[in-house]
């Protein structure tokens, strides 16, 4: 059995990502006429990723409540779509 490849435009992926950043990826695929797999290795390849909660991972519970009133704060101050994600795992 011989799969077929169906060539994504990167461009139209980009641009799709930077206009619905929170759209699923079985929405995304359908707009574009793939398979969600392949853009689910597309987007990792972009290394483009998303974190699906906002929360703080603060052990002991006085830290968590100062974290989560900052984050309320700053959503308050500048929005939820200015929030960005940095992954520190390989800092």
């Amino acid at each position: 059995m011989k799969s077929h490849r169906i060539k994504l435009d990167w461009k139209e992926l980009e641009k799709d990502v930077k206009q619905n950043p929170e759209s699923k990826l079985a929405d995304r695929a359908k707009k574009i006429g793939v398979n969600p797999k392949a853009i689910f290795y597309a987007l990792k390849r972009m290394k483009i990723t998303r974190k699906k909660q906002l929360r703080c991972r603060e052990r002991n519970r006085e830290e968590r409540i100062k974290c989560y009133h900052k984050l309320r704060n700053f959503i308050k101050k500048f929005g939820s779509k200015s929030l960005i994600f940095i992954d520190t795992v390989f800092f």
